[in-house]
């Protein structure tokens, strides 16, 4: 008897180291897996804090086209100005050119 004792001794002993491997598993584990979460964390805040500056940047070159546009007109409008003033001249140059 005293035999199968020790055998259920050592299988008790081997039960425990066992346990107390799996138990320090487990413990490196979950700080892995806290120290990937906070990665995750920090990437999401990241991605979050790239998105709203993309967000941002979209609307600031929407008014930048929106204002070309605005100058595109102008300018348009500007030369057609300048058409007509050359026009004119060019009719004052002919006119004054036939009274000499």
């Amino acid at each position: 008897m005293a035999g199968g004792i020790d055998l259920f001794g050592d299988d008790v002993d081997s039960v425990r180291s066992l346990v107390a491997a799996v138990a320090k598993i487990a413990g490196r584990n979950a700080a892995a897996i806290h120290k990937l979460t906070e990665q995750v964390d920090r990437v999401v805040a990241t991605q979050e804090s790239n998105a709203i500056a993309i967000d941002r940047l979209t609307h600031r070159i929407d008014r930048l086209s929106q204002s070309v546009a605005r100058m595109s007109v102008g300018a348009e409008a500007d030369r057609s100005v300048m058409r007509g003033i050359q026009a004119e001249n060019q009719e004052i140059l002919t006119y004054l050119k036939g009274k000499h």
